[in-house]
């Protein structure tokens, strides 16, 4: 599969443009199958597009409900005495995706 290349204006346009093609394959996917499955990457640069997903499946843009995410990292050895309270603490990466994402939804 080629590589395509998009210029973008800046980090929203960026983040908007990127959302777009993830929304296009989740919607395509469905048409097809009962569920999508999203890895969801670690960092500041997805954050925008993250923002831009949620305001999506919040419009009925697609169906969020029909959607399994996996993070595709986690930090190792946070304080906690079980997964849960090291899934919350705030420098975990669970933590982040509920601020970036999940919460948005």
């Amino acid at each position: 599969m080629p590589f395509r290349i998009l210029i973008t204006r800046d980090f929203d346009h960026m983040s908007e443009v990127a959302a777009g093609l993830v929304i296009d394959n989740i919607n395509e996917v469905l048409k097809r199958k009962e569920s999508f499955t999203l890895g969801l990457a670690t960092g500041n640069s997805p954050t925008g597009l993250y923002k831009h997903l949620a305001k999506a499946a919040n419009s009925g843009a697609f169906d969020c409900g029909r959607i399994t995410s996996f993070n595709l990292d986690e930090y190792i050895g946070l304080p906690g005495d079980n997964a849960q309270q090291r899934a919350l603490h705030p420098e975990s990466y669970s933590f982040f995706m509920i601020q970036e994402l999940f919460a948005l939804l």
